[in-house]
């Protein structure tokens, strides 16, 4: 199982994880086939990565410790605290600052 941006999905795919959109409504059910609706669907609900069957994913932090990136997660929770998670955009926002956890202060 591997989380990948939608971007990179492709039909045919196979979900390896429910699909739900920030207000926790369930768009997909695990399991399911992705088709090229379910593209479109995911762009109008602004999903922006799912979990995919047989994709390896990217671990954003690289080979940190535990207490690295404990301390990254700390900070990056006291720079987005104003910003409502649950928001695709703001999401993003902060999986993107955990590539570059040099350059976060």
């Amino acid at each position: 199982m591997g989380l990948i941006s939608v971007d990179q999905v492709k039909p045919g795919m196979v979900l390896a994880e429910k699909v739900v959109t920030s207000k926790r409504m369930m768009l997909l059910p695990e399991g399911v086939t992705i088709t090229e609706a379910h593209l479109m669907t995911f762009t109008t609900w602004g999903i922006t990565e799912v979990n995919i069957e047989g994709e390896s994913g990217v671990d954003e932090v690289g080979d940190m410790t535990e207490e690295e990136r404990a301390a990254l997660e700390a900070e990056l929770n006291l720079i987005f605290k104003h910003n409502d998670l649950a928001q695709p955009i703001a999401r993003k926002l902060f999986e993107l600052a955990t590539l570059y956890p040099g350059k976060n202060s």
